[in-house]
């Protein structure tokens, strides 16, 4: 067995198509999303134990309000978005543990997405710091690796941020 590590998604592409890789595996796929609708016909899901999953900085002034810190939680609809970016049938985590792990005692630890409750959260956040949105969102970098699947992940969740709150 000969196992060769690619970590450019077009070029693990481009090995596959011309046959010289018979297995891709990863937690997430090393393949561009674009690249997946064509190769569905030649893919064999499997279920594999990985989760993918926001850290905040808690050193940081605003992200160490618990408030805010839930309220960007629920703001973002899981469901969602493994139907639309990472779009390989994932089941959706609800713990760092991956639900493929706990053999179907996938007890929730995150809140499931309830944009209302995040708008209420959100706002005695700021109220709280004595911050307006347009401050916050002035003062609170998102950072992401840089592969494809990540950059549509973090759009994703500030899109869902921008739609719940008006910011960030």
């Amino acid at each position: 067995i000969e196992i060769k590590i690619v970590k450019e998604e077009k070029t693990a592409l481009r090995l596959f198509e011309k046959g010289e890789i018979d297995l891709l595996t990863t937690v997430t796929s090393p393949l561009s999303l674009d690249d997946l609708a064509s190769l569905r016909s030649k893919l064999h899901l499997q279920p594999i134990g990985g989760t993918l999953f926001c850290t905040f900085q808690l050193d940081h002034p605003y992200l160490k309000h618990p408030k805010l810190r839930k309220a960007l939680s629920l703001a973002i609809d899981r469901e969602k978005i493994v139907r639309h970016i990472t779009q390989l049938s994932e089941e959706t985590a609800h713990r760092v543990l991956p639900p493929v792990v706990m053999e179907g005692k996938d007890r929730a630890l995150l809140p499931p997405y309830d944009p209302e409750k995040a708008r209420e959260l959100f706002q005695e956040a700021l109220e709280e710091m004595h911050l307006s949105k347009e401050g916050l969102a002035a003062k609170t970098p998102l950072l992401f690796e840089g592969n494809e699947l990540q950059r549509r992940l973090a759009q994703a969740m500030q899109e869902e941020w921008r739609n719940c709150f008006g910011v960030l």
